[in-house]
């Protein structure tokens, strides 16, 4: 499962840049708490003692999770999160269903490409901390226009796939998972199927018929196509490196 791998290992070595560059903060806020704490530990007796040793060690927990949380990734992981939960979704739902992850092209990548008998579909994922609202057909939220970004994806697909002599239909959906989606349902907005996490089982439901349905031949040589251009990206990326 390739879902979130990519971005996850990004983020691992920006946080290893980032608590090596601020090693000294580190040491230094660690002493000092350590330092204070164990004054109040020799300073009390008894029940006292026991209180404060506990609450130095659960104290101490937090103040590291304070400092690593400022290195400002935590969205990005929370989105890398939301990636492999989509993932296992659509695997979970359909035995005859196909998925492939982050499929990478220049300005952006295509999250997930779930394809099988009943047709293909691109589907853009998204976390979010802060409420979406469904106003009238209209998906109001913190990211800019994430309808038109699952459409981008489903067209840059449908191009890939042509190239490959598939002239297929490739639906835009639209994955969202979080606190700030509690209201909203599984529905279709502005023509995309949005899908809510929580309600992960309603998922197939909501999903546009491709027409008729795809050959296990066509099937199968989607699946090579979209291999082939991730291995011939993944084949670039590490000349370029």
């Amino acid at each position: 499962m390739r879902a979130g791998k990519a971005v996850s290992m990004r983020l691992r070595g920006e946080r290893k840049a980032f608590v090596l560059h601020n090693a000294r903060v580190f040491v230094i806020a660690t002493v000092s708490y350590l330092l204070v704490a164990g004054c109040y530990v020799v300073f009390f007796a008894g029940r006292a003692r026991e209180f404060w040793l506990g609450a130095s060690i659960v104290g101490f927990g937090w103040m590291l999770h304070a400092l690593l949380s400022m290195d400002g990734l935590a969205s990005r992981r929370m989105g890398a999160d939301a990636e492999r939960w989509t993932s296992r979704a659509f695997r979970r739902s359909k035995k005859d269903w196909r998925v492939i992850d982050a499929v990478e092209f220049e300005e952006r990548d295509v999250d997930h490409v779930v394809f099988g008998p009943c047709g293909v579909w691109a589907v853009e994922t998204k976390y979010t901390s802060v409420p979406w609202t469904d106003a009238g057909g209209v998906l109001t939220g913190p990211f800019r226009d994430p309808l038109e970004q699952a459409r981008v994806g489903a067209r840059k697909i449908h191009l890939l796939l042509k190239t490959h002599g598939l002239e297929v239909p490739v639906h835009p959906v639209l994955a969202v998972w979080g606190e700030g989606t509690r209201h909203l349902r599984t529905s279709v907005i502005d023509d995309v199927p949005v899908l809510v996490g929580r309600e992960e089982k309603t998922w197939l439901t909501e999903l546009p018929a491709a027409g008729d349905p795809l050959s296990s031949d066509t099937v199968q040589s989607i699946e090579l196509a979209l291999e082939s251009f991730i291995r011939l990206r993944e084949d670039w990326r590490g000349r370029n490196a």
